[in-house]
């Protein structure tokens, strides 16, 4: 799921049915575990589910969840219990766009240099949570055309 998600997107479908008769096969469902809170389950009929997001989603921050559904009858004396897991893996989205040192970069080439000297370097960095991370390319000549006589 895109880490850009809205809050209320959704995320999955689930169905929980319990073939006995009256209170017995009522079937209430609940999320747990550490990453639910990120989500809710909102009920569509008395069996169907749709798990949705209930918290802005960063990748960086948190690149997967892991969610429990919970399922109880309400069966007397005792109630059965059901437990599934899902996992939940967050794309990353372009949203820490590099910014150059400077604005414009110049840099001058003597004619008849060799091949891949460098130019000049530019420099850009991007900033992340409680990070800086700095990235430099030299820019190089291009490599040289060869040219093949043709024989005519």
């Amino acid at each position: 799921m895109p880490e850009d998600s809205p809050v209320g997107s959704f995320v999955a479908y689930m169905s929980a049915v319990d073939p006995d008769a009256g209170d017995n096969g009522r079937v209430d469902c609940a999320l747990s575990g550490a990453d639910a809170a990120a989500f809710s389950l909102v009920q569509k009929y008395p069996s169907e589910y749709q798990i949705v997001t209930a918290a802005a989603l960063d990748r960086e921050q948190t690149p997967e969840y892991t969610v429990i559904v919970k399922c109880w009858d309400g069966g007397s004396p005792v109630s059965r219990i059901t437990e599934e897991s899902f996992r939940l893996t967050v794309a990353d989205i372009n949203d820490n766009a590099p910014v150059f040192s400077q604005q414009t970069y110049r840099g001058s080439l003597v004619e008849n240099n060799f091949v891949g000297l460098s130019v000049l370097q530019v420099y850009s960095y991007f900033l992340l949570p409680e990070r800086l991370v700095l990235t430099t390319d030299d820019v190089t000549t291009p490599p040289a055309r060869r040219h093949q006589p043709q024989l005519g």
